[in-house]
């Protein structure tokens, strides 16, 4: 029962922080969101062309449903293989860990961390020198979930090298993935560290045993990727930049040079060096991201809007506002163009209409932003008026911190405290 794909990682710069904390682990962080990956799947469903956006709707309400039935599948599941095998079994882990991913997906962080974490107890508890090899591999799910540590506070080394037990390394390392990638989303940075540097140990063993490249399994490049968050979130640009490296370079042998996953990483990399101030370096991954991604995914593709909304940021940020301006009008145009087409299928009502009307209006902020820098302010308080009027029309909370940044922002024009032609 394999975990339905969603989209890829986006970090997003110079946005305004999510007023959810489950996708934003670190306030202080540019916005992060990490959302499952099966290994199984080879080939990432976003890598196609972008569907329709009444498919995208339909698709998020049918991954609801299908997560409803598939948990009570999988609980009755829990409950015939504990009869069978006991309660330290792997193959109760195994179930423990679809159990896991139907909950992060729901979004659900509390209940995937502790369904992971009853898939560790089972895998540690299991006795692997009696036991037999496990004869199923898990769909690797190395997901961002909730944080929360490990029920004895620490994180098992797993330092046994039967037959058997290495043989089933890589059932362990993804536990222990998935669980390090739940403490980087909710801000327990070091327990995210430990976790995750612990997961890539398991899988070298496993690798050295086994006489393989870790570069040739996706699972582990994944793993690193989830490490150079949770490093870049700390602030140890080097080491996230030698993480994403890693994870570059596994996926490129293990998916092709110039893959989706590949652009992923390089967008990782332009955000890390965006935030160590390296502009042109940013710039420079960003566009070989945006190069990688457009002929798989196409114009109107979120990861590739994603792409250009961190080219236009760089831009700003190296005072090319010229450039700014007409790579965040780009976007604008595509972001209509896809509330347009999500409009007439959801006849004005719909969810994934109301979330592509939010992003129009944060792009019309920051031609407001732009606007503010070169020191124009009728197009300054034009392009903020119409933020606003996109954000209402989205419904934000009152809280959004979208929401409250523009507020800020009108109440400083109004204040006469932004700089104006001379």
């Amino acid at each position: 029962m394999s975990p339905i794909r969603e989209a890829p990682l986006e970090v997003i710069l110079n946005t305004a922080s999510v007023s959810s904390p489950k996708e934003s682990p670190n306030k202080s962080i540019p916005r992060i969101k990490s959302l499952p990956s099966n290994l199984n799947q080879k080939s990432h469903r976003s890598h196609r062309r972008s569907p329709s956006h009444s498919s995208i709707e339909m698709a998020l309400l049918l991954s609801m449903s299908f997560d409803d039935e598939a948990l009570e599948e999988l609980w009755e599941d829990l409950r015939k293989r504990k009869l069978i095998f006991g309660d330290s079994h792997p193959k109760v882990g195994i179930t423990y860990n679809l159990i896991g991913n139907c909950y992060f997906r729901r979004g659900e962080l509390g209940a995937a961390l502790t369904s992971y974490t009853s898939a560790l107890e089972a895998y540690r508890s299991f006795n692997w020198k009696k036991g037999n090899t496990v004869d199923e591999r898990p769909p690797a799910t190395s997901h961002g979930k909730e944080s929360g540590s490990i029920e004895d506070g620490s994180v098992s080394s797993f330092s046994s090298d039967t037959s058997n037990e290495s043989s089933n390394y890589p059932i362990l390392a993804l536990c222990m993935c998935n669980i390090g990638t739940i403490h980087w989303r909710t801000g327990n940075l070091d327990e995210a560290v430990a976790t995750l540097e612990e997961s890539l140990r398991i899988y070298c063993r496993f690798c050295a045993k086994e006489n393989r490249s870790p570069a040739e399994i996706p699972e582990i490049s994944t793993a690193w990727y989830n490490l150079g968050i949770a490093y870049s979130l700390r602030a140890e640009y080097g080491e996230a930049l030698e993480a994403f490296d890693m994870a570059r370079m596994g996926f490129a042998t293990s998916h092709g040079p110039c893959h989706v996953e590949v652009a992923r990483m390089m967008e990782a990399a332009g955000n890390v060096h965006y935030l160590r101030g390296d502009i042109e370096q940013a710039m420079s991954c960003h566009q070989v991201a945006l190069g990688m991604k457009l002929p798989e995914l196409g114009e109107n593709h979120p990861s590739v809007i994603c792409s250009r909304m961190s080219i236009a940021a760089a831009h700003r940020k190296m005072q090319n506002f010229d450039d700014a301006l007409s790579a965040y009008l780009e976007v604008l145009s595509v972001q209509r163009s896809n509330l347009s087409q999500a409009q007439q299928a959801s006849g004005g009502n719909g969810r994934y209409e109301r979330s592509v009307m939010a992003d129009v209006g944060q792009t019309l902020h920051f031609l407001a932003l732009v606007h503010e820098d070169m020191g124009d302010l009728m197009q300054t308080i034009k392009y903020c008026n119409e933020a606003m009027q996109a954000y209402t029309e989205a419904a934000l909370e009152k809280d959004d911190s979208r929401l409250v940044k523009l507020w800020q922002k009108m109440d400083a024009i109004s204040r006469g405290k932004i700089r104006v032609n001379r």
